[in-house]
C-alpha cells in the first residue's frame, strides 16, 4: 500500500497545477502547488560527503534496545496504513503581530500569512488518495507541525501526512513565508530565525480553531498532545523551536528531524529536559553531511534520542515527491547542488548561525563543511526505498511518542535492523 502511495507521489512531480484545486474530488496530486523538482530542500546543509564519512556512516554500531514491549512486528505492519481514511484542506492563518519581513525586491508586510496544508482523520479519501475538504472525524487527535526544506515547500512529504492521519494524526505543513519555493523576492536563508515563531502561532491558531466552531472543531484535544518534524532547513526550524532558547516551544512533546544542518547549533542548543527526539540521516548526504550533522548532534543531544542512519541515503532522497521526480538518477543530490549553489550566492553557513542568534564563540559554524564540495562518486539507496524508510522510521517514531505505542519503539529498537539491514538506529538516554 505504502509503495502505492509512493507512486502516487511520483504521479504528482509531472503535474503543473496551481495552489488550489476547484474540486471536492482533487487530490494532493491535482494541486501541485510548486515545480517538483524545487520540492527538495536543496539548500539546508551546505555540505558533502568524504568517502571516509560514507563508509564511517555506513559502520554505525547500533546497540538496539531489547524488543520486550508488545507484540513482534514487521516492517509492513509498520507501514501499512491505519483505520482511518484520510482528508485534507488547504487553510490560510494570519499572524497580525508580527510582519513578513522585506525580501529583495519585495516590500514585506504589516502581518505574516501562513498558506497551511491540513492532513486529519476522515471518513472520506485514504492513504492512498487523500480527499480534498472531506469532513472531520471527531476527535480529539495529536497533532504534528511539519516544517519544509529551503526552496521547497507545503507539499514536499505528503505519503508522511498521510500514513499519520490514517493513524489518527494530525498533520500541518505550511508554506514559511520568505523560504518556500515561491517566495516573494525569492527564497532567503534568513527566513529561518522567524520559522520557529511560525510553528508557535501556527500551534496556538489550531488550538483556537478546535476550541471554536467550524470545519475544525474538536480537533484537538486537552491537554494537547503535539510534536514537530522537518527536512533540512526545516529540520534546522524543528531543532531551533523543539530546544532552542527562547525559540523553544516546551508544548511540544517530541521532534524528529530530517537531515537538518545541526552543525550550526552551539553547545547551549540542547537543554537538559530535551523531550524525546528521532535524527535522521543518510550516510551519503552531499548537503547536509552525516558526521557533522547528524553524529554530531546525537552526541551532543540530551535525553532520550534515536539516531536512524540509512546508508546510502541521499539529502534529496528525504523528500518524497522530488525523491520521485528524480528517481531515475543514481545519485540525486547531484541535481540539488546545482540549484543550491545557484541559489546560495556565495553565502556561508555562518550567515545562517548569525541570523538565528548563535555567532561568535556561541556557534562551531566556522566546523560546518561548505555544501557540495565532494564531487566524488557515491553508491546511493534507490529513492523510492528510502521514502519507504522515512514513513518506517519517522512515522512510526511520531506515532509512538503521540499515540502512546511502545510496540513500535520496540520494532524501532530491535526487529527495524533485522528488516531493512540498510538501516540502523541508536538509542541513548
Amino acid at each position: 500500500m505504502l509503495a502505492r502511495l509512493l507512486a502516487f507521489s511520483a504521479a504528482l512531480a509531472t503535474v503543473a497545477g496551481c495552489d488550489k484545486a476547484e474540486s471536492d474530488n482533487t487530490t494532493p496530486t491535482d494541486v501541485a502547488q510548486e515545480e517538483v523538482a524545487a520540492a527538495v530542500d536543496t539548500n539546508v546543509s551546505e555540505d558533502d560527503v568524504s568517502s571516509a564519512d560514507a563508509a564511517d556512516a555506513a559502520a554505525v554500531d547500533a546497540t538496539p534496545t531489547p524488543d520486550t514491549a508488545g507484540p513482534t512486528l514487521t516492517a509492513e505492519e509498520v507501514t501499512a496504513a491505519g483505520p482511518h481514511g484520510v482528508s485534507w484542506r488547504t487553510v490560510t492563518y494570519v499572524d497580525t503581530k508580527r510582519p513578513t519581513p522585506a525580501n529583495g525586491d519585495y516590500l514585506g508586510a504589516p502581518d505574516l500569512a501562513l498558506l497551511t496544508d491540513v492532513y486529519y482523520p476522515s471518513d472520506e479519501g485514504s492513504m492512498e488518495a487523500p480527499h480534498l475538504d472531506g469532513a472531520p472525524k471527531a476527535g480529539p487527535w495529536p497533532l504534528v507541525i511539519y516544517s519544509h526544506g529551503y526552496m521547497s515547500g507545503r507539499n514536499e512529504n505528503i505519503p508522511l501526512y498521510a500514513y499519520l492521519a490514517s493513524h489518527g494524526i494530525v498533520v500541518a505543513a505550511p508554506n514559511f513565508p520568505l523560504s518556500n519555493r515561491s517566495a516573494e523576492g525569492g527564497p532567503t536563508l534568513a527566513d529561518v530565525a522567524h520559522q520557529p515563531g511560525d510553528v508557535s502561532f501556527l500551534i496556538d491558531s489550531l488550538v483556537a480553531d478546535s476550541a471554536a466552531d467550524g470545519w475544525f472543531k474538536g480537533q484537538l484535544g486537552t491537554p494537547l498532545k503535539v510534536a514537530a518534524a522537518g527536512l533540512s532547513l526545516g529540520g534546522m526550524t524543528t531543532g531551533l523551536v523543539s530546544l532552542y532558547g527562547d525559540m523553544r516551544d516546551k508544548r511540544l512533546m517530541a521532534f524528529a528531524i530530517m537531515a537538518g544542518p545541526l552543525c550550526l547549533f552551539p553547545p547551549d542548543a540542547y537543554p537538559e529536559d530535551a523531550p524525546p527526539g528521532l535524527l535522521a540521516y543518510g550516510s551519503v548526504d552531499r548537503i547536509a553531511p552525516y558526521t557533522e550533522n547528524g553524529r554530531k548532534a546525537f552526541d551532543s543531544l540530551k535525553g532520550d534520542r534515536r539516531l536512524v542512519t540509512i546508508t546510502g541515503g541521499t539529502h534529496i532522497g528525504f523528500a518524497s515527491l522530488a525523491a520521485q521526480f528524480l528517481g531515475s538518477l543514481e545519485d540525486p543530490d547531484t541535481i540539488g547542488c546545482t540549484s543550491l549553489n545557484e541559489n546560495l550566492g556565495g553565502k556561508k553557513l555562518s550567515d545562517i548561525a548569525s541570523q538565528v542568534g548563535f555567532g561568535g564563540d556561541q556557534t562551531d559554524a566556522a566546523l560546518c563543511p561548505e555544501p557540495c564540495t565532494n564531487t566524488g562518486e557515491v553508491e546511493t539507496i534507490n529513492v523510492t526505498e528510502q521514502g519507504e524508510l522515512i514513513v518506517l522510521t519517522v512515522g512510526a517514531f511520531l506515532r509512538a511518542q503521540l499515540n502512546d505505542d511502545a510496540s513500535l519503539l520496540s520494532y524501532l529498537d530491535g526487529k527495524l535492523g533485522a528488516d531493512r539491514p540498510k538501516v540502523t538506529v541508536e538509542h541513548a538516554f
